[in-house]
């Protein structure tokens, strides 16, 4: 009696003790019975208890149907789907055909209605127009449109195809105002570009030969609203005739086209401190005119360039106009021109000797060739080693060969086959009189008009080769 009693307590229930339940109307539990039982264990029933909605596959409504199967029996539970179809002349009014069983129902609602045939009207393009005249278009139709002068679309295309779509004209027609690359005149455009939209910038550069009125020889030129905002050119570049006191100028013009050159004299008893010659770029003249001078002062003593030293003939004084040959220590690299020149009493231009912290592994070898002081595993910017050629080879190139910049400048061995036969013009004179071939490494004169050419014979060729170009030479008529 006891046992009955405490089966029949109300809550709470002991560990291993049960309940039995049961759902509202329209409701199942999930062993899809009347009643389901549940177990307390560690404080939780198990299987805990639950309701499922049931939604009933076999109601009617208008103009379509469920598609049942066996096994949906007389309801679907709760997350479960279903499929309906609707009569001819109606489709899904949530163009959904697959519904939802949820806690409040089929989700959406099954609902069919009535096709109704739809087209597109045409329509106006801003700035553009239809190809076609018809007035309405069915659904699916396509139709090509057209931009005004001067409007294309965000691609930009002037002509388009849209297509008709149950929610209208898709993509809509558009006619943006856009601007056309400019014809190619004396500029260049670095774009593959040619329509650009309000607001796109376009660079442009003046042709060699030519600059932008602001002396420039490129610019950037904005689209608008209302097209570019101005109107790229270029003119030809000129320069006006440098001012010599004391001095004259050849040629003599009054204008000078790009790129042309003049030369400098000075009047007898006047020395010219400057260069002899200048030419006409976009900026002006470069280099800069010289002057001259009555009376220019010498250099009195070589100048000290720091790690570097200065080679040429020894003087007390130098006059304007030497030369000398600036050298740096090994380890350090000449930056700046190799030859300084005393110009009224001033070296110019110094160069400098830096520092070069790279340096050169052990130098390679060299097909048919080899090294024959190389003993070190590291080598200074500026240190040299001496290659040699194995029999019947000669070698071509720089020897010895240098450290510059953390990498060798090496030389070459090539087989040594071939001799030089004398070239078949009259006016070829060879530095030693012989009629036999000439051998690599000899020297020869060969005479274009007047002036005087030096070729080599390097295995069996003439390097570099004999060739008058550009002038008229009764004697040079081939070679």
């Amino acid at each position: 009696m006891t046992e009955n009693l405490e089966y029949y307590r109300p809550f709470p229930k002991w560990e291993g003790q049960t309940i039995d339940f049961r759902c509202d109307h329209g409701f199942v539990p999930a062993n899809k019975q009347t009643w389901q039982r549940a177990t307390c264990i560690n404080s939780r029933y198990v299987p805990e208890p639950k309701c499922f909605k049931i939604c009933d596959p076999f109601i009617r409504f208008d103009h379509g149907h469920f598609i049942t199967t066996y096994y949906h029996h007389y309801y679907i539970l709760e997350g479960n789907n279903i499929t309906f179809v609707c009569d001819t002349g109606y489709f899904p009014a949530n163009q959904r055909s697959i519904i939802t069983c949820t806690k409040k129902g089929w989700s959406p609602a099954p609902e069919c209605i009535q096709t109704v045939e739809r087209t597109c009207k045409m329509i106006s393009v801003s700035n553009g127009y239809f190809e076609s005249d018809q007035q309405s278009f069915q659904i699916n139709a396509k139709a090509k449109y057209n931009c005004h002068n001067g409007y294309s679309t965000s691609k930009g295309e002037t002509q388009a195809e849209t297509q008709c779509l149950t929610e209208g004209w898709s993509p809509e027609p558009e006619c943006i105002k856009t601007c056309l690359k400019p014809p190619g005149g004396d500029f260049i455009f670095n774009t593959t570009k040619s329509v650009f939209f309000p607001g796109d910038k376009l660079h442009y550069e003046c042709k060699e030969g030519f600059q932008i009125t602001n002396n420039t020889i490129d610019d950037t030129v904005t689209c608008t609203e209302k097209g570019w905002e101005f109107t790229p050119s270029c003119v030809s570049v000129v320069c006006k005739t440098p001012v010599l006191e004391n001095g004259t100028i050849n040629p003599r013009e009054n204008i000078f086209q790009y790129n042309m050159v003049v030369r400098f004299n000075c009047n007898k008893g006047f020395t010219r401190v400057g260069s002899e010659s200048a030419q006409c770029y976009h900026f002006g003249w470069s280099p800069q005119p010289p002057i001259c001078k009555e009376n220019v002062k010498p250099c009195p003593a070589l100048p000290i360039i720091s790690h570097g030293r200065v080679t040429g003939e020894s003087k007390a004084v130098f006059q304007h106009g030497d030369l000398l040959e600036v050298h740096c220590e090994i380890s350090f690299a000449l930056y700046g021109s190799k030859i300084i020149e005393c110009v009224d009493g001033e070296w110019a231009p110094l160069p400098s000797c830096v520092e070069e912290v790279r340096t050169c592994r052990p130098p390679p070898t060299i097909k048919n060739g080899y090294f024959v002081n190389g003993e070190s595993s590291t080598y200074r910017h500026g240190d040299t080693v001496e290659y040699r050629c194995q029999k019947k080879n000669i070698i071509i190139g720089t020897n010895p060969a240098k450290c510059l910049h953390g990498q060798w400048e090496i030389p070459s061995c090539v087989v040594n086959q071939q001799s030089c036969t004398r070239p078949s013009y009259a006016d070829f004179q060879p530095t030693v009189q012989t009629t036999k071939p000439f051998k690599t490494d000899q020297f020869a004169n060969y005479r274009c008009g007047s002036n005087l050419h030096q070729t080599k014979c390097v295995n069996g060729l003439w390097f570099p080769v004999p060739r008058c170009e550009g002038i008229v030479c009764m004697l040079c008529t081939s070679l």
